[in-house]
């Protein structure tokens, strides 16, 4: 899994570069995960984001999304079918479950705050045919 991420953003970090006027940024890393005293497991959400700056007008974001639930260890998965607009400063995105064991697809769509992100997750389990929706909030690293 490890190796599957660097390679992703190795490539879009190659690709970017032959685009020439390109400018990859920063936008940061959004977090609720906890860790649990007595298990030392974590619980929770981390979203880090970058955006790639083509001109004024037009962005690109890419990210990586990790669901905590169980060893901390988990370096997440890289989001796709991503909506920005930079002029309201909402995302929405999906991204798979990274646990091997659960087919599920998580779908976020929120508000990039100064501090937080803040919308709705859901999450569709596709071995039950079930969905289900909550509020997300991440506050920022």
């Amino acid at each position: 899994m490890k190796k599957i991420i660097a390679l992703s953003l190795s490539f879009f970090l190659a690709t970017s570069a032959l685009a020439g006027d390109t400018k990859w940024s920063f936008m940061g890393e959004f977090s609720n995960i906890a860790r649990g005293n007595e298990s030392g497991d974590c619980d929770g959400y981390a979203l880090r984001l970058w955006k790639l700056s083509k001109t004024a007008r037009e962005d690109q974001v890419i990210g990586i999304f990790t669901h905590a639930d169980g060893p901390c260890d988990k370096l997440g998965t890289p989001i796709y079918g991503v909506f920005y607009s930079s002029i309201n400063q909402t995302i929405s995105f999906s991204a798979p479950n990274d646990s091997p064991a659960v087919l599920e697809t998580e779908r976020f769509s929120g508000k990039i705050e100064s501090d937080k992100i803040s919308g709705t997750l859901t999450i569709f389990n596709h071995y039950k045919r079930t969905t289900s929706k909550s509020s997300l909030l991440l506050k920022r690293r």
